[in-house]
């Protein structure tokens, strides 16, 4: 397997966002071309930032029509260009536990013609939330994501990304482990809440 990292140009991927097709489709040409990356089938892992998810636990006999309705309402939808997905991932004698997510169809095709123009086939488009979620060997954790700008906090639990947060830093994220791990601290108090 090879793998490599490269930077884009300025302006041109910011935030999770393509502000620039052809600038990104370049320097991912270039990473695979330095990397001898000869495979055209591409997974994207879309940024959270441009994306929601949700798990949703509802009661056992609810129908699909109801479970829509329930990830409508979680994810404020309404907006153009917003695709949803949701799949039941466990079911328990009491609830049906869905995870949900939608994101702006847009900004999926701004990433999408980026694999193109590098010479890509995409195969597959995933929030980097739930593709870290599959690869973490635990079923609980916190995943702290310093080399991304802003960085990202991921908490994991059952093997399903739970809450999603970003952290712009100023200067280098190394410089500020203290307070990186103060919003860590307060996403798992706000996730541990009682719920009735």
């Amino acid at each position: 397997m090879r793998c490599g990292s490269g930077g884009t140009p300025a302006g041109a991927l910011v935030g999770g966002k393509v502000h620039d097709v052809a600038a990104v489709g370049a320097a991912l040409r270039q990473l695979l071309a330095r990397t001898d990356i000869v495979d055209i089938r591409a997974m994207i892992g879309v940024s959270d930032a441009v994306a929601a998810f949700r798990v949703l636990h509802l009661p056992k006999a609810a129908p699909d029509s109801d479970v829509a309705a329930a990830v409508s309402t979680e994810l404020q939808l309404g907006r153009e260009h917003v695709v949803t997905r949701w799949i039941e991932v466990e079911s328990t004698p009491s609830h049906r536990i869905v995870y949900a997510a939608s994101w702006d169809s847009s900004e999926i095709m701004k990433l999408t013609d980026v694999a193109k123009s590098a010479g890509l086939e995409v195969t597959a488009v995933d929030l980097k939330s739930a593709c870290l979620a599959r690869v973490v060997p635990v079923p609980a954790c916190v995943v702290l994501d310093v080399a991304s700008d802003p960085a990202e906090i991921v908490l994991i639990d059952r093997y399903l990304p739970r809450v999603w947060h970003s952290i712009a830093f100023k200067n280098d994220a190394s410089d500020h482990l203290a307070s990186l791990l103060a919003p860590p601290r307060s996403v798992l108090k706000f996730y541990q809440r009682p719920r009735h």
